[in-house]
């Protein structure tokens, strides 16, 4: 990533806030979660609620792939066979690559046009905060 990151493209971190709990889970599949006893409802009885990916669940890493991976599809990036958390591909028709670690993106893109595409691909599916930028040199970037 730092290689194409070089050859005059936009390096950007970007956040998702609360990235699991926007996961939804696979048609068909339910956790039912039971609130603890002080939380009840008027008449005393229990609190359950449906709900989406949760931080510590087996399969939670699984269902975020899969929302990430079909939020940037659109825009021409598929997660890699091996490393799924890496992904890359032709973005408007230039090279773009997106490193995710649970919450945190690093998007590496030629253009601020390729890199906004996915960044609204993505913002569409959960919300998202830039967490930095590092533009070229010729742009500005470590200029003396």
């Amino acid at each position: 990533m730092l290689s194409l990151a070089s050859t005059k493209a936009l390096l950007k971190g970007l956040d998702v806030s609360h990235a699991f709990m926007h996961s939804p889970l696979p048609h068909g599949f339910v956790i039912v979660l039971k609130l603890p006893l002080s939380v009840s409802m008027m008449d005393g009885s229990p609190v359950y609620l449906l709900y989406k990916a949760l931080n510590g669940l087996r399969d939670a890493s699984l269902h975020r792939l899969n929302l990430l991976s079909d939020s940037i599809r659109g825009v021409g990036l598929v997660s890699d066979e091996v490393e799924p958390y890496i992904c890359q591909g032709i973005v408007h028709g230039e090279t773009g690559l997106l490193v995710a670690y649970v919450d945190d993106l690093l998007l590496c893109c030629q253009t601020a046009r390729s890199e906004k595409l996915v960044e609204k691909a993505i913002g569409k599916a959960v919300p998202l905060k830039e967490t930095g930028v590092i533009l070229p040199a010729e742009q500005g970037c470590n200029s003396l």
